[in-house]
């Protein structure tokens, strides 16, 4: 019983430390999504009627695209859409919107 009780805390700290690394690591300022948003939002929107949402997952027909260049770090892990003049950041292993931004 007490290692079922030990077991269940250590997964959960662990959740909780997970979210904590990925806020640390999206600690974004509007300049760095401006400039993200400047960088990459010339792409065309993947088809008509196409439409996401945060954490909704990018279907597999819809090309998703890199920024190798970009020279903040936690944009690099990432890829992304582009889609009615916002910018859906997607993880690439699950193709899950992590974060949308705009102009």
């Amino acid at each position: 019983m007490v290692s079922k009780i030990i077991t269940g805390t250590f997964a959960a700290l662990i959740s909780l430390a997970g979210s904590n690394a990925f806020a640390q690591e999206w600690d974004w300022t509007p300049d760095r999504e401006r400039g993200f948003y400047e960088r990459y939002s010339t792409r065309p929107d993947p088809r008509p009627g196409f439409s996401i949402t945060l954490g909704g997952v990018v279907p597999n027909d819809v090309e998703i695209y890199d920024a190798p260049e970009y020279d903040y770090a936690p944009a690099r892990k990432y890829r992304y859409v582009t889609n009615q003049k916002k910018i859906y950041v997607v993880d690439p292993a699950t193709r899950k919107v992590v974060r949308v931004f705009e102009k």
